[in-house]
């Protein structure tokens, strides 16, 4: 979440006509206007007077059916994926974290992915709808959207599910799935393997 002031940011195009088709109220947080400066998730919580688990990020994760098969998986900041979870409840047989080079591809940008405007499809850690309020990336790095999680799974079209490594909160920039970084993953052949 370290990125430089940009008073001047705004949503990307697919997260504007996403936040337009809302009929419910959201709001554009900028960590320009925050008080301090913002080096982490952790900064942001502070400032806003928020939990870290209420902001989220976005991984986006590939895996079988196929190379080409994508998603976005939206978790407190502070958890780790489970990727045995998240490929159950995509019905996938494997899922991976994607490498920064695909989420270019994909069109999104590392420190700004966001689930509003995504093409793939989104699953959500089920415990975030127990919240009033979760921020969500805009799609531009420096730029929140604090949003009903409900709300923000019904946009995306979305699907709840346990997808978090039980009792894993280890901080903003923890490593994901498994305890492995950006492209690795499990399967549930490799977890009945105890991999």
């Amino acid at each position: 979440m370290s990125t430089p002031p940009n008073p001047v940011a705004t949503p990307t195009e697919p997260v504007r006509r996403a936040l337009d088709a809302l009929e419910e109220s959201w709001t554009l947080i900028r960590h320009a206007d925050l008080a301090g400066p913002v080096r982490s998730a952790a900064d942001v919580a502070r400032q806003l007077g928020l939990e870290p688990g209420a902001i989220t990020k976005a991984l986006l994760v590939t895996g079988r059916p196929g190379p080409d098969a994508h998603a976005l998986v939206v978790l407190p900041v502070d958890a780790r994926m489970d990727p045995v979870a998240v490929a159950d409840a995509l019905g996938w047989e494997q899922v991976v974290l994607a490498g920064p080079g695909e989420l270019a591809r994909a069109g999104l940008t590392v420190g700004g992915v966001s689930p509003l405007g995504s093409a793939v499809p989104v699953v959500m850690e089920e415990t975030l709808l127990t919240r009033p309020q979760v921020l969500v990336g805009a799609g531009t790095p420096g730029l929140e959207i604090g949003i009903d999680p409900r709300m923000l799974l019904q946009a995306v079209d979305g699907r709840a599910a346990p997808v978090v490594v039980a009792g894993a909160r280890d901080g903003a920039g923890g490593r994901d799935g498994a305890g492995a970084g950006a492209g690795a993953g499990v399967g549930r052949a490799d977890a009945a393997r105890g991999a």
